[in-house]
């Protein structure tokens, strides 16, 4: 059995992710090392399933797309992620400027169009979501979000 690239990852990932597990631990209060604890377990959980589905895959000849001694689909990843990429940027700097409760239904709405999702579903979670997300956080856990640049300059 040989691993692939991504079962490394896996790996390294885990060995991380127990580090800071055990470090979490050694910490006195609860309420600082309970995030990093659920978040570090949660996320070792998905990795371990990851490997498992890695290492359980037969290996299967992959379509590189490579005729004739073309590159291939090497063009098309590198656009992929540049694309994708490019919508992580702009909804950090949305954030940014604008504040989580701006910014995320404007991505949202955004980001569905793009896909090519209907106006209506679109607008349907660009309303929904960040209702939750506030109702959550800054209602439920009294956890404030971040305004955004714009809004702390204009003072709210």
């Amino acid at each position: 059995m040989k691993l692939k690239g991504v079962a490394y990852v896996y790996i390294v990932l885990m060995v991380i992710l127990l580090a800071i597990i055990g470090s979490s631990l050694m910490m006195e209060s609860l309420t600082l090392k309970l995030l990093p604890l659920i978040i570090s377990s949660v996320v070792f959980i998905l990795c371990a399933v990851g490997l498992a589905r890695e290492v359980s895959v037969r290996a299967k000849p992959e379509a590189t797309g490579e005729g004739m001694g073309g590159k291939g689909g090497t063009q098309e990843n590198w656009r992929g992620y540049f694309v994708n990429g490019t919508w992580v940027v702009g909804f950090a700097l949305g954030i940014y400027l604008l504040g989580y409760i701006i910014a995320l239904p404007i991505f949202i709405l955004a980001y569905m169009k793009w896909l090519g999702t209907r106006w209506r579903l679109a607008i349907v979670f660009a309303i929904i979501t960040p209702l939750v997300i506030y109702g959550s956080f800054e209602v439920a856990l009294k956890v404030p979000l971040y305004r955004g640049l714009i809004l702390t300059g204009l003072g709210y």
